[in-house]
């Protein structure tokens, strides 16, 4: 895997506790059971509450600094409208929780990364969630953002992934955008989760990739991924690039418990196994051997994992608490081992 990059996901949907997504997340993950998968940076208020403040800059340049350290090469974002009349709807919200998310927390932690002294020891790029709205500024300021040093390229071509599948109107506006503004076309990487070509045309997309990935009745670790491995392998039948995707699983229980308004039923079928750190790396060797193996469909050079933040769907790298609330490292220890066999090209 000479001169791989790897990206991991961060979902920029946090807050602190009175936001509208701070106090979901916050309620899911307060039981006790789930404080392995308590981030860091939580306020322990008691053996079953736990709470967020707001995220300072001295914060989270510790967050990147234990990214670079696990050998992660940029964070890719979930890109959100800067302009409040187009953020997604906040179902069962009430007014407070809304206006503080509005205020307070959304996109901040991809602000912070561009303004901290670790920007280019860590790029960031953007997944844009085409479900959503985007006016024309919001694309013009993606656009004058990716001409930035600490925005993750592709033979000098900023990557953007398109969360919702293969969104030509997307790819128009970016295109458009990008001319318009004398920057570098952008490197499109269409998430294959949505919108599909009605004549198997995908050449306006230069890559395919994914984000997560669930499966039926997977009774262990190993038989996710080796059925994640068979879905990268599936998307060569689109004639691109591949961005292949590897993943911490998809284990969604604290949000069957304390349900959250904008997804309220899992099937639990779909669940897999949380891994130890052994099947972690074990899996991990397996997938680089994939990568390997094809890499004639993987000329971008790159990887996408699954997650840095997703405490809640069971995938997450960043450090967390442990029972007895020390610091568990174990997690983002065991990443840095597999960065370093996948980059070593072992």
């Amino acid at each position: 895997m000479d001169n791989l990059r790897i990206g991991v996901i961060y979902w920029e949907r946090t807050g602190s506790s009175n936001t509208y997504f701070g106090h979901h997340i916050s309620k899911s993950l307060s039981p006790s059971k789930y404080r392995d998968r308590t981030p860091f940076y939580a306020d322990v208020i008691s053996k079953e509450e736990i709470a967020f403040h707001k995220t300072t800059q001295e914060e989270f340049d510790v967050e990147l600094q234990y990214a670079i350290d696990a050998g992660i090469d940029y964070f890719a974002y979930t890109w959100n409208s800067d302009e409040k009349e187009n953020r997604m709807d906040f179902p069962q919200g009430t007014c407070e929780q809304i206006k503080n998310q509005l205020d307070e927390e959304d996109n901040c932690r991809r602000k912070l990364h561009t303004k901290s002294a670790l920007k280019n020891k860590i790029k960031l790029c953007a997944i844009l969630l085409c479900g959503n709205s985007f006016s024309d500024n919001d694309i013009e300021k993606l656009i004058h953002e990716t001409k930035q040093d600490y925005y993750e390229k592709i033979d000098s071509r900023p990557l953007i992934y398109l969360y919702g599948g293969y969104r030509t109107d997307f790819i128009e506006r970016l295109k458009k955008s990008a001319e318009k503004n004398n920057s570098p076309e952008p490197y499109i990487a269409f998430i294959d989760n949505g919108a599909i070509s009605e004549n198997n045309d995908y050449s306006m997309a230069n890559a395919v990739s994914g984000y997560s990935y669930a499966e039926k009745n997977l009774t262990s670790y190993s038989e996710f991924c080796k059925s994640l491995i068979e879905k990268n392998e599936d998307r060569k039948k689109f004639g691109l690039d591949i961005i292949p995707l590897f993943s911490l699983g998809w284990n969604a229980y604290p949000r069957v418990y304390n349900t959250v308004p904008w997804y309220q039923t899992y099937d639990t079928s779909k669940f897999s196994p949380v891994p130890t750190d052994q099947e972690l790396k074990d899996n991990a060797i397996a997938f680089g051997k994939w990568y390997n193996e094809n890499m004639k469909h993987i000329k971008n050079q790159h990887v996408i994992v699954f997650a840095w933040n997703e405490f809640e769907e069971g995938a997450w790298l960043c450090p967390t608490y442990t029972n007895d609330l020390n610091l568990n490292f174990s997690r983002i220890k065991t990443f840095a081992q597999i960065t370093n066999i996948w980059k070593s090209n072992d």
